[in-house]
């Protein structure tokens, strides 16, 4: 169980991309905030390339908001789920699931906010 505040690290090898180091978990609105005011990002996330921020997608499926399986259920290394893996200055640093992203998105009423 992860500390009320705390941020969840990917377990070694669960890296939605397959490269198997571990990076920081996102998993809900607040920890998207967080992210956003540690890279010095404005937390609507506008013009993130100004603070070298960037993101590409890795996996296969767009699956279930708030469900991240071990990458040993995935093909090849990689989880299944379709996710968003943040970049800064060419360092990944943190991972979400797309379809948790996309439900963060909906509004301050949906299931992750």
């Amino acid at each position: 169980m992860v500390a009320a505040g705390a941020t969840r690290p990917l377990a070694t090898g669960a890296r939605c991309d397959g490269e198997g180091d571990d990076m920081r978990r996102i998993d809900n609105a607040r920890e998207l905030r967080e992210l956003a005011d540690e890279l010095g990002v404005r937390r609507d996330w506008h013009e993130p390339d100004e603070q070298l921020v960037t993101a590409r997608v890795a996996g296969v499926d767009l699956d279930n908001a708030g469900f991240w399986p071990p990458s040993e259920v995935g093909i090849h290394g990689y989880t299944g789920e379709l996710c968003v893996i943040i970049s800064q200055d060419s360092t990944d640093v943190a991972a979400g699931s797309l379809a948790s992203l996309l439900a963060m998105a909906s509004g301050p009423d949906g299931p992750l906010a």
